[in-house]
């Protein structure tokens, strides 16, 4: 139950990530 929750965790972790720095460069972009 434990190990798969972490990892989930961190791919959410990741894509939050991603999503922001996306979303800063989209914003320079503008």
């Amino acid at each position: 139950m434990g190990p798969w929750r972490m990892n989930g965790y961190k791919k959410l972790r990741w894509l939050s990530l991603i999503a922001t720095l996306y979303g800063l460069n989209f914003r320079t972009f503008l």
